[in-house]
């Protein structure tokens, strides 16, 4: 039961991030002179031909913050106690602490805090996650639905939340992209589902500029750079990657979802003052793909700078983090425009993965 009700929970805010008008990230770029006449850098942007078959246009991740790209070892960590009491007294602020009921899953997998309604857990509700591989948090106050129209500015609403997660334990890095969601849209979504009793919210007669909200997508990270939230195949096993979710209102946070977000630092296996440039890892893009038959024209979209763990030790929670350059493909098949391969360049070797 817990684990259903988790999963709509994460279906929801799943869904708002697709409903969503993205504000962009901030990141500013010189504008670049490639050696590789056919592809062209203006400012935060690259488009031009790669090879054949190969084209591309995609915004440039911006590196300007980061100043040391060393190969770690980090082992990923299940919330600490003091973190989890902060996020308690936060969620539970209006309540006695004798209402609050903690169960913990048979399985031992999931830690459980909610102030129950007619015995059941459907007002304020925290999951802490103990899945080795699969550590993290969220929470929910359905009590803040409908969810009131924003008051704060987005630069404002932006900082407040960071100030929390900074007190939760959450070392975020760069920008997060922000979504003003339209209530109108998110109306629309909560009346289907209330339609077909898969998420009850009780939104009659509530006017649809009510449901306006912000949800946030943060990344965290080390000395600036990411942890990727792409999953990835060590050993023939699939890792998580990270994700911290948020949704903000004039009641505050009342909707956090993260995974695999936090990691402690064990050691600094290779120390760097510098990687490869984007250009290198074009080029080792460019001979990948040359050296391989395509079944269809490909365009890289999106880059991405980032920490990819190259190794882990499952016992442990030890991961082996080198930074990366990352290159997401889409093309056509049978008429339909999809995400293809990703192609990793490792920013130190600049080998292909």
């Amino acid at each position: 039961m817990f684990k259903d009700t988790g999963k709509r929970l994460f279906l929801l805010g799943t869904a708002i991030f697709l409903l969503g008008g993205c504000a962009p990230r901030e990141t500013p770029q010189s504008v670049q002179e490639s050696k590789n006449a056919r592809l062209q850098y203006e400012e935060r942007h690259v488009r031009g031909t790669l090879c054949e078959g190969v084209t591309v246009d995609a915004d440039l991740p911006d590196t300007s913050r980061i100043t040391e790209y060393d190969v770690i070892l980090a082992r990923m960590t299940e919330p600490k106690e003091r973190d989890i009491q902060s996020v308690k007294e936060y969620l539970f602020r209006k309540d006695a602490p004798e209402k609050i009921v903690e169960k913990r899953t048979v399985d031992g997998d999931m830690l459980h805090y909610y102030v129950p309604v007619d015995g059941t857990e459907e007002e304020r509700r925290m999951v802490v996650y103990l899945t080795p591989g699969e550590r993290g948090l969220s929470f929910s106050d359905t009590q803040a639905c409908p969810w009131p129209a924003i008051y704060l500015k987005r630069s404002k609403a932006v900082d407040t939340v960071k100030k929390y997660l900074k007190e939760w334990g959450f070392d975020t890095v760069g920008e997060p992209l922000v979504f003003s969601v339209q209530g109108s849209d998110l109306h629309q979504l909560l009346e289907y589902w209330n339609e077909i009793d898969f998420y009850d919210t009780p939104i009659a007669g509530t006017p649809k500029e009510k449901l306006d909200c912000y949800y946030m997508v943060f990344d965290t990270g080390y000395h600036q750079i990411p942890y990727t939230y792409f999953e990835q195949a060590i050993g023939g096993v699939y890792s998580l990657g990270q994700h911290l979710f948020v949704r903000f209102t004039d009641q505050g946070i009342v909707w956090l979802s993260s995974c695999a977000a936090q990691y402690e630092v064990e050691k600094v296996l290779e120390e760097h003052e510098k990687c490869i440039s984007i250009e290198q890892a074009f080029a080792a893009v460019k001979e990948y793909y040359e050296n391989m038959v395509a079944v269809s024209d490909l365009e890289i979209e999106k880059i991405y700078f980032q920490y990819v763990p190259s190794d882990v030790d499952r016992k442990t929670e030890m991961y082996t983090f080198r930074p990366t350059w990352i290159f997401q493909t889409t093309g056509e098949i049978q008429g339909e425009k999809l995400y293809l391969e990703r192609v990793s360049v490792d920013g130190i070797t600049g080998e292909v993965g």
